[in-house]
C-alpha cells in the first residue's frame, strides 16, 4: 500500500510506519528499516520523529556513535525533548555506559521529578551499580506516585533488605513492613481479580 498509494502516509497514519520501523529495526532487518524510513522521509523531511527513526536505524545498524551524535543535536537544539532524552538513556544503558545514562537522567530529574517512569529507570541503573542507598532514594520517589502498587512496595523492601549501611537494623524492620504490606497489597489484588494492580496508578 505504501509504495502504490504515497499519499495513504498522513499525519494520521505515519504512527504505523513509525511502528513498522521500529519492529524491523529491532528483527535487524535494515532494509525494510530503511524502507519504512524513507518513505516517512520523502513526505515528512524535516520531521523531528525522521530524526529520532534516523538515529534509531543507525542503533540497529551498529553505528552507535552516529546515533549518540543525532541525540545529542537534538537534544542540545530542544532540550525538553523528552522522547529522545530518554531514547539517549536507553542507548547508554544497551552499551554498559551507566555513569553517563545517570548523569543525563539526574539532569532531566531536576525539572522533571513527576516523571515517576524516569525515577524508575534511574532507580534500576542505580542497582546495577550496586548503590543501594541512591536507588532506594529513587523508589521512594516512585511510592509517593504508586503507594498502592505491591510491585513497587516489593522493590522498596528488597532494596532495604540488601542495604549495608550503619542503620542496618532499621532498614530490615523497615523492609519487614513494606514486605508485608506488599503481600497484602497482592491478596487484595487477587482477591478483587484486578489485573491491573500490579501496575503503576496514573
Amino acid at each position: 500500500m505504501v509504495t502504490q498509494h504515497p499519499k495513504f502516509i498522513t499525519t494520521e497514519t505515519m504512527y504505523l510506519l513509525e511502528e513498522a520501523f521500529y519492529v524491523a529495526c529491532e528483527h535487524q532487518d535494515l532494509e525494510w528499516a530503511n524502507f519504512f524510513l524513507n518513505a516517512v522521509k520523502a513526505q515528512f523531511p524535516k520531521s523531528v520523529k525522521i530524526m529520532r527513526m534516523l538515529a534509531g536505524f543507525h542503533e540497529a545498524s551498529g553505528d552507535i556513535v552516529k546515533a549518540q551524535d543525532i541525540y545529542l543535536d537534538m537534544i542540545e537544539r530542544n532540550p525538553e525533548d523528552n522522547q529522545t532524552i530518554k531514547r539517549l538513556v536507553s542507548l547508554y544503558r544497551d552499551m554498559d555506559m551507566l555513569s553517563q545514562a545517570v548523569t543525563l537522567l539526574n539532569k532531566y530529574l531536576e525539572c522533571h521529578q513527576e516523571d515517576f517512569e524516569a525515577w524508575s529507570e534511574l532507580g534500576e541503573i542505580y542497582l546495577q551499580k550496586q548503590n543501594y542507598s541512591k536507588a532506594l532514594f529513587c523508589y521512594e520517589e516512585v511510592l509517593t506516585h504508586a503507594n498502592k502498587n505491591y510491585f513497587i512496595n516489593l522493590k522498596v523492601a528488597e532494596i532495604l533488605y540488601s542495604t549495608q549501611r550503619k542503620d542496618r537494623i532499621d532498614d530490615l524492620v523497615d523492609a519487614r513492613k513494606y514486605f508485608s504490606h506488599a503481600a497484602l497489597l497482592y491478596e487484595q489484588g487477587v482477591e478483587l481479580g484486578n489485573q491491573e494492580f500490579g501496575k503503576e496508578e496514573s
